[in-house]
């Protein structure tokens, strides 16, 4: 019996390391599990945020292409409307006996030199491109009285769609804020 009683405390000191063993993993189980409970419940946090976050950036992105789409669709109607009255000015022009007179050289060297001005602002030089070969007659400074009538309308609704383009940056800006 004596060799009995050793088997079985030895099999007892196996079961009680064996169980110390397991308490001690369930522990590290238990501590594992409350951490990653704690990072499930911020990475769910997060994507709420991030969720958020991309609903209110695709609303802005939506609405501010439905207000640059109107200035631009502005913009093509004040221009097609700008080249309707051009063609009826030029018409009504057409029997206007003046309309060959030049204005003073002094006001269209201004309007020339103005005009070229904005083009070269509005421009972007381009050197890898140049046609070294390109031959343009130098224009002349001189201008018509009809001539000059005939660039009002443009210039009007060109200033016009500018503004439409203003208006819907201001627009834009104030629902960003």
């Amino acid at each position: 019996m004596n060799s009995l009683t050793k088997v079985l405390a030895s099999a007892c000191l196996i079961l009680i390391a064996w169980l110390g063993w397991v308490m001690h993993d369930y522990g590290n189980l238990k501590d594992d599990y409350i951490s990653l409970k704690k990072d499930n419940v911020q990475l769910e946090s997060d994507n709420a945020k991030q969720s958020e976050a991309i609903a209110k950036q695709s609303f802005e992105f939506n609405r501010f292409n439905q207000i640059s789409t109107t200035a631009y669709r502005y913009g093509i109607t004040t221009d097609a409307n700008s080249e309707n009255r051009v063609i009826e000015y030029r018409k009504i022009l057409q029997k206007e006996p003046t309309c060959d007179l030049y204005i003073p050289d002094d006001i269209g060297n201004r309007l020339y030199n103005y005009a070229k001005e904005l083009r070269s602002s509005a421009m972007h030089a381009d050197t890898g491109n140049i046609d070294p070969t390109h031959d343009s007659a130098i224009t002349s400074s001189k201008i018509t009285y009809c001539q000059a009538a005939l660039w009002i309308d443009p210039l009007i609704s060109t200033i016009d769609g500018g503004n439409a383009r203003f208006r819907a940056i201001r627009e834009i800006e104030q629902q960003r804020q």
